[in-house]
């Protein structure tokens, strides 16, 4: 019996991007998708139809633990698409799953951070451009990339309504609430008619890289070693911190699994702590006299 031609794997992709391209999906997530898939076109010409090589092909990476889990779920998405579509076998059933990673710890601000960040080392008078981008990350948890592609028709409200900001990231378009606070810095710092809301002082776009690059300085000023994705993370922390449910926490932050965002529930345990000196019944309503004067009443 003749063994089925395998199709070209880098045709193979194409057709599924243009697939989702088709549905509008985001800049941001074409392009994650091209770097995830490229990793399987650049180590086999034809598209596997058995698990072994792709299995070597994982094996060789030598990336983050959450870059080769991205990789194989495009993967997955990539040949239940061409198993419809192209009627080709799909063997990512058969490849065993790698174990869970380890907890993370997410690095967060605390809350004198952000005062000092925002207030002192950023200050709207001075640098205006730099204290709007760190209220829109901080208030909405939005991805640099995200905050990259926002324009001005992407943002809509008012004072008395409260305002709103669309996001097209890699997981698709999604609409967060946006602060009044924000929503004012950010038309301050409006330079021009451009209709990109991160623009230079000659009104042209900022890249992705120099956004980037900016959030790292703004930290810098407040002696913070990070990036913007510290910011996400202390939006997620915090949320969780304040009282917000897990499930519209991962409708704004755009997660398309639960437990990614599942680990903002995991708190520290200095967190876990100050949240039972707070809401434990016992420590509520005890204070040291009362403490005491329950001790006495029930000696003997």
């Amino acid at each position: 019996m003749t063994r089925r031609k395998q199709p070209n794997t880098a045709a193979v992709i194409e057709a599924f991007i243009a697939s989702r391209k088709s549905g509008r999906c985001a800049a941001s997530y074409e392009a994650w998708l091209r770097y995830t898939l490229g990793k399987l076109a650049a180590a086999a010409p034809a598209l596997p139809d058995k698990p072994e090589p792709i299995e070597a092909m994982l094996a060789d990476l030598h990336l983050a633990e959450q870059t080769k889990l991205d990789i194989r779920r495009a993967l997955n998405m990539l040949y239940r698409w061409a198993a419809l579509r192209l009627d080709v076998p799909n063997p990512m059933p058969a490849i065993p799953k790698p174990p869970r990673p380890k907890t993370r710890v997410l690095h967060t601000l605390t809350n004198a951070q952000i005062d000092n960040l925002l207030d002192h080392a950023n200050n709207p008078r001075r640098q205006p451009r730099a204290h709007a981008l760190l209220l829109f990350l901080i208030d909405t948890g939005a991805r640099i990339g995200e905050a990259h592609n926002l324009n001005w028709t992407h943002l809509d409200g008012d004072d008395q309504s409260g305002y709103e900001a669309v996001l097209h990231g890699k997981t698709g378009k999604r609409i967060v609430p946006l602060g009044r606070e924000a929503m004012h810095a950010i038309r301050a710092q409006r330079t021009g008619p451009n209709p990109a809301v991160w623009c230079t002082q000659d009104n042209d776009q900022l890249q992705l890289r120099g956004l980037q690059i900016a959030v790292k300085r703004a930290l810098a000023r407040a002696d913070i070693h990070g990036g913007p994705h510290m910011l996400r993370h202390t939006f997620g922390r915090n949320y969780i911190m304040a009282g917000g449910d897990v499930f519209s926490l991962q409708r704004i932050m755009g997660h398309a699994r639960i437990t990614t965002t599942r680990q903002y529930v995991d708190l520290d345990i200095r967190d876990l702590k100050r949240q039972h000196a707070q809401f434990s019944p016992i420590a509520r309503r005890t204070t040291p006299q009362q403490g005491a004067l329950w001790t006495n009443n029930n000696t003997g």
